[in-house]
């Protein structure tokens, strides 16, 4: 088939709660990619700020705003409303850089056998500056959960049908449940790396990953306890690193 008739739909999955000052970044950057097959769905945790009122001013996006049990519950919410072929998991605090679907489509025309793939990360401060760039990095089943490494969340994007076989993220988890979800997909599926700037993520000190670094750990233990991870594993030393680095702080504040 052509690259000019695979236009696949495309399906951005956004979770949100209290996010207002930051959405509609993220809704433009979906809305400005040049690309018509397209879907955007909001799921939002009942937001009491501006949210629902930005949300308001854009009749193409498909949205909800309720109670819900956590990140991977509103993410699971999305995708199981997603018609897309493809599946972009963009947190209502970051957005996309420009061109990205194109990129994607381009790219799954030369690698049809591609289900999974995984660019460039722009890190970026609350005001939208530049911090640094992480460039994606060889992730086995065995680097994701022995080796250290780390999928960058919102770079990756995923066909829908690993979903289909792999399973929703786990609902347990309200920190690592994109780790936890790498590993299972990187026991099935090839994670194939390309060098496109994906998606921009804002580091603040508001953030989940910024200010509950503990919960991340906890979680990371779990992960491996469920997941069967070698105790002399390099995972596990950055793991005890990061503590004695969290109770340091502690002691100097």
């Amino acid at each position: 088939m052509s690259e000019e008739l695979y236009t696949p739909k495309i399906s951005v999955i956004t979770t949100s709660y209290q996010h207002g000052d930051f959405i509609e970044d993220n809704i433009v950057s979906v809305i400005n990619q040049n690309y018509s097959n397209y879907e955007h769905i909001i799921i939002d945790g009942g937001s009491t700020d501006h949210t629902l009122g930005i949300l308001k001013k854009y009749p193409s996006l498909k949205w909800i705003s309720e109670k819900d049990d956590g990140q991977a519950d509103a993410f699971n919410k999305g995708l199981s409303l997603s018609k897309g072929d493809i599946i972009f998991w963009l947190n209502s605090d970051d957005y996309l850089c420009p061109n990205i679907f194109n990129e994607i489509v381009r790219y799954f025309n030369v690698n049809p056998k591609s289900k999974i793939v995984t660019g460039n990360l722009i890190m970026v401060d609350i005001n939208k500056n530049f911090i640094t760039k992480y460039k994606p990095d060889n992730l086995t089943y065995d680097n994701l959960l022995n080796g250290g490494k780390n999928a960058t969340q919102p770079s990756t994007i995923i066909k829908k049908e690993v979903f289909d076989n792999v399973g929703y993220l786990n609902t347990h988890f309200h920190y690592a449940m994109d780790k936890e979800f790498w590993i299972r997909m990187a026991k099935s599926y090839t994670i194939d790396t390309f060098n496109e700037n994906v998606a921009c993520f804002r580091y603040y000190e508001g953030s989940k990953s910024y200010s509950h670094k503990i919960r991340f750990i906890k979680e990371w233990i779990y992960i491996g306890k469920i997941h069967h991870r070698r105790y002399l594993s390099k995972t596990n030393i950055i793991i005890i690193k990061e503590i004695l680095k969290y109770l340091l702080k502690k002691i100097l504040r």
